[in-house]
């Protein structure tokens, strides 16, 4: 007897869950065409981020670059002047 009233439940249980699955399936497809759509928006702002981002790093490394030309060119004309210097006075500088 208690084998009929279980299995009785059991059918009531997988009735209930195929209504249930039946009610809110149009509902799923709609969210999900939703959501690729969505997620179509989100990729292409996030291209659109990463591009003009990739661009600003170019022109600030560019930029950089420009900045620091003259001094590494001191820098090299300074070392260079030194080397001369050590080298005609006939003295090697300790290292």
């Amino acid at each position: 007897m208690r084998w009929i009233i279980r299995l009785g439940i059991l059918a009531l249980a997988a009735v209930g869950a195929q209504r249930v699955y039946e009610l809110l399936r149009p509902r799923v497809d709609e969210f999900r065409g939703q959501a690729g759509s969505r997620l179509h928006e989100v990729a292409d702002t996030a291209r659109v981020a990463a591009d003009n981002v990739r661009s600003d790093l170019k022109v600030a490394s560019d930029q950089v670059k420009e900045d620091l030309a003259p001094p590494v060119e001191q820098a090299k004309q300074a070392v260079a002047e030194t080397v001369e210097g050590t080298t005609d006075s006939g003295k090697v500088p300790a290292s």
